[in-house]
Order: structure tokens, then C-alpha cells, then sequence
């Protein structure tokens, strides 16, 4: 998968949970509160999936008992 195509996969995610969180908002103050959201909620899932990625790849793990 290319570089664009994963930003399109990622884009259109975000479109939809953004649609979804931001659906009944009238105010921009509502849209900065899901904007906040999404930012906080990828960050913890990114930084989840790179210390999952560092405990599968941690040389350590290699050495015998």
C-alpha cells in the first residue's frame, strides 16, 4: 500500500468518526471539543500501537532463558 493510499484510508476514517463526534454541533467551541477528542484518542492509539511494536521487536526477547 503507498504512502497516498494509506493517508486516503486514514483520511476517510477520520472523516467518519469526525461526521459521527461532530453531528449535532452549531458552534465552532462543539468542534474544537471534537477536534480535541480525536486528537487525544489517535495519539494514545498510535503510541498503544508503538509500544506494542517495540515489546515484538525488543532484541531482549531473543536471548535464551
Amino acid at each position: 500500500m503507498s504512502d497516498a493510499e494509506v493517508y486516503g484510508v486514514l483520511r476517510a476514517s477520520f472523516a467518519r468518526c469526525f461526521d459521527m463526534l461532530s453531528r449535532d454541533a452549531t458552534a465552532a467551541a462543539k468542534i474544537q471539543i471534537v477536534l480535541k477528542e480525536l486528537t487525544r484518542v489517535s495519539r494514545s492509539i498510535l503510541s498503544k500501537l508503538a509500544d506494542d511494536w517495540h515489546l515484538e521487536h525488543d532484541p531482549l526477547r531473543c536471548l535464551p532463558n
